[in-house]
């Protein structure tokens, strides 16, 4: 076009322009302003709409650029050379009051301030959330899980199909992406010149270009520098202000798009093909080059066209409404209550918001109008006095940003328009309730708004561009959900609407150690239920899991694993109630077969049992006793030494080892000893013979007890402790603790080395009626279970080469395999023996050694108990995740000393309350590696099924019914049975039955499960 012809054309639009809209303001005195300005933005938008054809032509990236920020190439290009980054931000990581909430928003616009002082930055928050996604959601989380149960032979698919439908009940699918924008308006004016230049340059040098191809030059390279920087300060701004956020590569970024288009059809796998992939040949049947370049991002990011339903646009197998705000709140509020209002109401929305430097930018001709005629309106003397106010604001070096929004909702294509109507006229209400907003229906090209809810899509938007301060739209921004740790794990939680996976043992945490406490009632029994099943089906194979409890509180959790488990496996989980009864006899001096003196670790817990045994129910002890039982321990293992004094076989003593060395014909001498019958075993490949015989070469706690008057160790400690020796006084305690409790004397009978998950019942061993011999005796308890549960625990492949030359081979697989596993070691009840100090002493030292070695041993450590003063402070310091259940103030006031809780996670935990049909309440603090403070604290919920409730019932009328009709019907029907007609328990009609019959409990529980079993087998018949 030339001069002349370009000079007519202005001419005549502003011809045009004077005779529509300043002839009609200056005769109607300003009374068609608005209306006439709204028309010629309404014929400006038109024009764009002309030439632009669905929502693939509003979407802006064209290809990724080739450039990394960090490490990460993360960077797309638009057609017009500037440059988009996609960020994932998962939320924040604390709970916090107003006070560091307001700190945390003042961190955010002190970091991205600088960036919207001048033009050329845009920023886009886009958050979506579905409830209606919850059920696909928990089932996707939920798919390893079902896998792992497969893979282990457990029959509980039913179960956690009953856990996830109930779950999903209470989530929603929801995210949040930040994508961040930098133009050509970010350079300098010699700048954006140079790089036409070049621009124009290259598109002359010969490479085959298309219009359906990608331009895989697009980027400005000047841009490049200012991107990467805006990129990394806005992910140091939310670092700083404790928001987890995570930097998308390009390949992520791209699902992330195609995701929002077509949810349905976009697997985890898909991976789009960009710049720098590998390039084959495509069918192409246009007479260009197209087939042999780089596809169009837009034509993969759109697998199918969108369609105009006149104010809607179906795209996929969904049909979406939008309002966008015409007028912003006039007291802003955080995202958090127009969620709130949202959730409610189960309306699925998404928002997005877009953030541009040029505050002032559209808004020069209304300005310059609205001066002119401001005697013909009182809204032109607002928009003055609103402008002017603006500009003095930043005068005042304030940072006003234009501020853009669009919100869609959805239904399915399979549902009436009505529907969609309604859920967009509750999208409406809520947005005009959000500090008192005014929202409008989009009329427009619903194409650019539908591209505008993308997240990264486009720098455009169908809301008006409003000018707002920076610090009153961040607090605005839907960037305050609880921030979730893991994508995936073994214990699903969640935080109010939003999944919150746990994986135990996770590498983002150092240790795994971990501490809860919880008054009664509070749903801390369960929640190590549910802990210790997603332990085991975290694992490839059945794994260690070892519970010392007090009560039957695990006995459901074990007898799930038995029965669901096929029946030549049963056996390797184990439910004990200790009792001091000859079949529960254990030598803690036993030995891992080969094995002729203790290996470092055993002996370090040798020498703190016998100071259990000599000392208080507090553990004090004379300071000489642990020297004189490391030199009792050392001297009676050499003692026993196959070239010293070995104990003679005998005959009889054990018939299983008597009938295998018959059936292999060995030759018995009257000098044979133990050792040599448990070498001959070895040697025949008959391991469990060779272990019970080497149970009686091994010493015994009597002898090491008779040791201690050995005169060489009578020499060497003359020490007097009220009036007797200090070898006496360890004689003497020792035996009258043999007397007391007979199963620690003689060779062991009680074994579990066959068992993988095993609980351990102390309560009738571990006494609560309180006083010094309660006290003593929960302390010896503990030791013994520690022995019975988790000695084979803390061996290490080193430790082979400490064992006779013909077992090192056989111990180092055997550790070796051991250490591969995963081992989980529980203490539950800490009240009963927290006060000892060699028993803590023992704790303390395994949690020692799993911060400074866990990822070595693969063992997990838990500690709970009913107050968190049982928890001993050494303890508390070296866990890495702690949960608080609940409690009194008092308890929680406590508990934020202890733990180091802020104000506002302490308020949390008051809030905790009763577990009830929503589930149960709880705090959890994990301390990870990578975060700014070094911790995530949230307030979470443990949803589960009333399947998996039943499962792990602790009540003792509830687990008795539900275990007698676990042996008349099996796992499956009783928990189908009892958690659809059952779901709040049984308890109080087995107390009513009681008074009615005058029974007893036992009565009542029999009476009951007889009406079931008659109610449903009668069903059942009638049925069949």
């Amino acid at each position: 076009m030339s001069l002349a012809a370009s000079v007519l054309v202005v001419l005549f639009c502003a011809l045009v322009l004077y005779a529509a809209v300043v002839l009609p303001m200056a005769i109607g005195g300003g009374r068609y302003a608005w209306r006439l300005l709204e028309f010629v933005e309404a014929i400006s938008a038109g024009i764009d709409i002309a030439f632009r054809r669905g929502a693939a032509a509003w979407f802006e990236p064209v290809t990724a650029d080739f450039d990394e920020v960090d490490g990460v190439r993360c960077a797309f290009a638009s057609g017009t050379g500037a440059l988009m980054t996609l960020i994932r931000v998962r939320g924040v990581s604390k709970v916090q009051d107003a006070e560091e909430i307001g700190a945390r928003i003042n961190t955010i616009q002190s970091g991205l301030s600088s960036y919207f002082a001048t033009g050329g930055h845009f920023i886009q928050v886009r958050f979506a959330f579905d409830p209606e996604g919850g059920d696909a959601l928990t089932t996707r989380v939920m798919d390893p899980l079902r896998r792992s149960a497969q893979r282990l032979r457990l029959d509980i698919d039913f179960l956690l199909e009953n856990w996830s439908r109930r779950l999903g009940q209470f989530v929603a699918d929801q995210d949040t992406f930040v994508a961040v924008w930098t133009t050509s308006g970010a350079l300098s004016t010699s700048m954006q010149r140079r790089e036409a230049s070049r621009a124009r340059a290259e598109a002359s040098n010969g490479v085959p270009m298309s219009a359906h191809a990608a331009n895989v030059h697009a980027a400005l390279p000047s841009l490049r520098a200012p991107h990467a920087a805006y990129v990394r300060s806005t992910l140091e701004a939310f670092r700083e202000a404790g928001i987890l956020a995570d930097l998308l590569d390009v390949h992520t970024a791209a699902r992330v798009m195609r995701r929002s288009v077509v949810p349905d059809t976009t697997p985890d796998q898909w991976r789009p093909v960009l710049a720098g992939d590998p390039l084959r040949p495509r069918a192409n049947l246009r007479p260009d080059a197209s087939g042999a370049l780089y596809p169009t991002l837009a034509e993969q990011i759109f697998p199918v066209s969108p369609l105009k339903e006149g104010e809607f646009i179906v795209v996929g197998n969904r049909r979406y409404a939008f309002v966008y705000m015409s007028l912003w709140p006039q007291q802003p509020k955080p995202f958090g209550s127009l969620i709130a209002a949202l959730q409610r109401s189960g309306t699925p929305h998404i928002v997005s918001f877009l953030l541009s430097g040029d505050a002032l930018g559209g808004t020069g001709l209304k300005s310059s109008l609205a001066s002119v005629f401001q005697f013909g309106s009182e809204n032109n003397k607002m928009l003055v006095q609103g402008l002017e106010e603006i500009q003095q604001r930043i005068l005042r070096n304030e940072t006003m940003v234009g501020a853009q929004a669009v919100f869609a909702t959805w239904t399915s294509v399979d549902e009436a328009p009505r529907r969609l109507r309604e859920r967009q006229a509750a999208l409406a209400g809520a947005i005009a309730s959000w500090g008192s907003c005014e929202p409008s229906s989009v009329i427009g090209d619903a194409a650019l708004a539908f591209t505008a809810t993308m997240p990264g899509a486009t720098m455009r938007s169908p809301a008006p561009r409003t000018p707002a301060p920076l610090d009153e739209i961040v607090p605005m921004l839907p960037i305050e959900r609880a921030a979730p740790l893991w994508e995936d794990g073994g214990v699903l939680y969640r935080a109010g609407p939003r999944l919150f996976p746990y994986r135990q043992g996770s590498s983002l945490q150092s240790a795994p150690v971990v501490v809860g406490f919880a008054s009664m009632g509070g749903g801390k029994s369960v929640n190590i239920g549910i802990s210790n099943l997603g332990f085991v089906l975290e694992s490839d194979a059945l794994p260690y899991l070892s519970i010392s409890d007090i009560g039957p509180s695990s006995k459901g959790f074990i007898k799930l694993l038995q029965m669901a488990l096929p029946a030549h496996e049963q056996h390797l989980a184990q439910y004990h109630r200790l009792r001091y009864e000859p079949r529960f006899t254990t030598n803690v001096f036993d030995l891992p077969l080969g094995g002729d003196r203790p290996l470092p670790s055993h002996e370090k817990f040798l020498v703190n049992f016998l100071c259990v045994l000599c000392g208080t129910a507090s553990g004090a002890t004379d300071e000489a006793i642990p020297g004189l039982a490391t030199a009792c321990v050392k001297a009676v293992y050499e003692d026993r030494l196959p070239v010293n004094q070995p104990r003679r076989y005998s005959r009889g003593v054990n018939s299983e080892v008597d009938a295998v060395l018959g059936g292999l014909g060995v030759e018995i001498h009257p000098y044979t000893t133990w050792y040599d019958v448990r070498d001959v075993l070895f040697d025949a490949g008959q391991l469990h013979a060779a272990t019970l015989a080497q149970r009686y070469a091994v010493p015994t706690l009597s002898e090491v007890a008779s040791r201690a008057q050995d005169a060489i160790i009578s020499s060497s400690y003359k020490k007097e402790v009220n009036g007797e020796s200090i070898t006496y006084f360890f004689f003497r305690k020792i035996a009258e603790a043999i007397q007391r409790i007979p199963i620690l004397d003689g060779a062991s009978r009680f074994s579990l080395d066959d068992a993988r998950v095993i609980a351990l019942d102390l309560d009738e061993v571990a006494p609560n009626s309180g006083g010094e011999a309660s006290g003593w005796l929960a302390a010896v308890a503990v030791m013994l279970s520690r022995h019975l549960l988790a000695s084979r625990f803390f061996l290490m492949p080193e430790d082979a080469a400490l064992f006779p030359t013909k077992y090192r081979e056989f111990q180092r697989e055997r550790i070796t395999r051991m250490r591969e596993s995963p081992k989980k070691l529980v203490y539950d009840e800490l009240q009963r023996f927290s006060q000892n100090a060699a028993v803590v002493g023992q704790f303390v030292a395994d949690a020692g050694t799993m911060v400074r070695e866990g990822r070595k041993w693969n063992l997990y450590l838990e500690f709970y108990s009913q107050l968190i003063s049982h928890i001993p402070d050494d303890i508390v310091k070296l866990s890495f995740t702690r949960y608080v259940f609940g409690g009194s103030r008092a308890e929680i006031i406590e508990a934020g000393k202890k733990l180091h809780l802020s104000d506002a996670a302490q308020a949390a935990c008051l809030r905790i309350g009763k577990p009830g049909r929503h589930g149960a309440n709880f705090v959890a603090a994990y301390r990870v590696a990578g975060l700014r403070d070094g911790e995530s604290v949230q307030f979470l919920t443990s949803t589960t099924g009333p399947f998996l409730l039943w499962a792990l019932e602790t009540s003792p009328k509830n687990a008795a019914v539900r275990d007698r009709l676990y042996d008349r019907w099996g796992v499956r029907r009783t928990i189908e049975i009892l958690g659809q007609h059952y779901p709040g328990g049984v308890e109080e009609a087995v107390v009513a039955m009681a008074k009615e019959l005058g029974d007893d409990d036992d009565g009542a529980i029999q009476a009951m499960v007889a009406k079931i079993v008659e109610r449903f087998d009668a069903a059942a018949g009638a049925a069949a």
